[in-house]
C-alpha cells in the first residue's frame, strides 16, 4: 500500500509541472505578439509623423519662398506722387524710407471697392503690394494714416508748416510739416493751392507719422469761407452783431469772413429794435444784409423857448416848429436863430418816447446911446478916459455906468457920470467949459468970433 501511494504522488507531480510549462509557453507567446504589435504601431506612427513633418516643411518652405519673392513689395505705407492713366502706372513715395517706386497697374490689381487707378489722387496715403515685376498686386487703406478735422488753419510758407491758430476749436498752436509740390489741397474735387486755405475754412488733414517727422500730405477743404456784409448800416448807432448767439467784433468794419454755412445773425443798436436774420454764407457770392428798410425807433422832440418866431434847423434842414416833432432815435444838430439874439447851436439826442428841449435866447447885447456937445467946440470928449471926439459926438454903449469927460487947454475940465439902464435909452449931455485964467484961454469976444 505504501508503494502504491508513492506512485500516485509522483504521477500527480509530473502532471502539475506540465500544466505550468504549458501556461508559461502560452503567456510568452501572448507577450511576444503584444510587444510586436506595439513596436509595429510605434514604428508606423513615427514613419507617418516623419512624412507629415516633411510635408509641413515643404509647405512652409513654399510659403517662405513666395513671401521672399514679394518681400520688397509687401504692405508698404506710401503716398501717391503721380498717376499716369495712359500708361497705367502709379508713382509711390515710401513713407518709411522716402524711396520712390513706379508700379504697373494690371487687370489683376486689386483696389478697394469703388476705386481704381482713375480715382487715385496725388497725396492719397495708401498701403500697397507689388510683385517682383513691379506689377501692382493690391491697394489697401493705410491703417497708419491719421486724420484731423478743425478750423483755424494757417499756412507758414517759410517753415512749410500747417499751423492751427486761435481760431481753432480744439487744435490751437498745433502744427505739422507739409511737403512742397506733394501735399495737395482739394475743395469740391478741385485742386487748390495752399494759399487758398483760410483760417475760416473747415478742413480735414490726412497725414503720416513715420517716427521721425509728422507730415500732412492731403488737405480736404470740407467747408470753405465767404464774406458777410451789412449795407446801409451807418444809421444804426452803437451797432452790435452776434453770430449764432456769439458776439462778433466788427472791428470798425461792416464786412467780415465766416465759414460757409447758414447762420443766425442778431443786430442791436441804441436806435433800433433788435433784428434777427438767417443768412447763408458761401464762397460763391458775398452775403449781404441790407439794413435800408430797417424799422428805426422814434421819439418826440418837445421844445420850449423864451421867445416866439425863431427859426429852427435840424441837421441843416428848416423845420417849422408848431408841435412836438417825431424823430428817429439818434443825435441831431439843432440851430435856432432870432434877430437881435444870439444863435443857439447844440446837439440833442432822441432816445426816449418824449425828449424835452429848452431854448433860451439871449440878445446879442442890450445898448443905449449918449449924445455930447461941448463949448468950445474944439474941446476933446472922453468916455471912461477913451477919446471919442471933439466938440460933439454920439456913441452907442452897452447898458452900464460911464464917466464922460470934456477938456481943453486953458479951460477947466468937466466930468459927468451917466447910467444907461434900459435898452435903447439915449442921454444928451452938454458941456460949457470955463476958462481957467491962463493966457491960453480965449476971451469971450474971441469965443464969439
Amino acid at each position: 500500500m505504501a508503494r502504491r501511494n508513492s506512485g500516485n504522488v509522483k504521477s500527480g507531480r509530473k502532471s502539475s509541472v506540465g500544466i505550468v510549462i504549458l501556461f508559461e509557453l502560452l503567456l510568452g507567446i501572448l507577450v511576444g505578439v503584444g510587444s510586436f504589435g506595439l513596436s509595429y504601431r510605434y514604428l508606423s506612427e513615427e514613419e507617418s509623423a516623419s512624412e507629415m513633418n516633411v510635408e509641413e516643411e515643404f509647405d512652409a518652405n513654399d510659403v517662405l519662398e513666395k513671401a521672399q519673392a514679394n518681400l520688397t513689395g509687401s504692405d508698404i505705407d506710401a503716398v501717391v506722387k503721380s498717376i499716369d492713366t495712359e500708361n497705367s502706372t502709379v508713382e509711390f513715395l515710401n513713407l518709411r524710407n522716402n524711396s520712390t517706386t513706379v508700379v504697373n497697374v494690371t487687370s489683376t490689381s486689386a483696389f478697394p471697392k469703388g476705386t481704381n487707378i482713375s480715382t487715385l489722387e496725388t497725396g492719397d496715403i495708401l498701403t500697397y503690394v507689388f510683385d517682383a515685376n513691379k506689377n501692382l498686386v493690391e491697394v489697401k487703406k493705410c491703417e497708419n494714416e491719421w486724420t484731423l478735422q478743425d478750423t483755424g488753419v494757417a499756412i507758414n510758407t517759410t517753415s512749410q508748416l500747417v499751423k492751427f491758430t486761435d481760431a481753432s476749436t480744439t487744435s490751437g498752436d498745433v502744427s505739422y510739416k507739409y511737403v512742397e509740390g506733394l501735399t495737395t489741397v482739394r475743395y469740391n474735387n478741385e485742386i487748390k493751392s495752399l494759399a487758398n486755405i483760410s483760417p475760416y475754412d473747415y478742413v480735414e488733414l490726412h497725414g503720416y507719422d513715420n517716427g521721425k517727422t509728422n507730415k500732412v500730405y492731403n488737405i480736404q477743404i470740407i467747408k470753405s469761407h465767404g464774406n458777410l456784409t451789412f449795407s446801409n448800416a451807418g444809421k444804426i448807432e452803437n451797432m452790435q452783431v452776434s453770430v449764432n448767439s456769439q458776439p462778433f467784433n466788427l472791428n470798425d468794419s461792416t464786412q467780415f469772413t465766416l465759414t460757409e454755412g447758414v447762420y443766425t445773425i442778431e443786430i442791436t443798436g441804441s436806435n433800433i429794435s433788435p433784428i434777427t436774420k438767417e443768412v447763408s454764407v458761401s464762397p460763391v457770392a458775398v452775403a449781404d444784409v441790407d439794413l435800408s428798410q430797417i424799422q428805426m425807433r422814434k421819439g418826440l422832440l418837445s421844445i420850449r423857448s423864451n421867445v416866439e418866431g425863431y427859426r429852427l434847423k435840424i441837421n441843416g434842414t428848416d423845420t417849422p416848429y408848431v408841435e412836438p416833432i417825431l424823430l428817429e432815435y439818434g443825435t441831431y444838430n439843432i440851430v435856432a436863430t432870432m434877430p437881435d439874439y444870439k444863435d443857439i447851436i447844440q446837439a440833442v439826442t432822441i432816445d426816449a418816447d418824449n425828449n424835452p428841449l429848452e431854448l433860451k435866447f439871449v440878445k446879442v447885447q442890450e445898448t443905449g446911446s449918449v449924445s455930447v456937445k461941448a463949448q468950445p467946440d474944439t474941446a476933446d470928449i472922453f468916455i471912461n478916459d477913451i477919446w471919442v471926439g471933439e466938440g460933439s459926438t454920439k456913441q452907442t454903449l452897452a447898458l452900464g455906468t460911464y464917466l464922460v469927460k470934456c477938456q481943453k487947454d486953458g479951460y477947466k475940465t468937466q466930468i459927468k457920470q451917466i447910467n444907461i439902464s434900459v435898452d435903447g435909452q439915449n442921454i444928451d449931455l452938454a458941456f460949457a467949459l470955463e476958462s481957467d485964467g491962463s493966457a491960453t484961454a480965449p476971451t469971450e469976444s474971441e469965443q464969439s468970433e
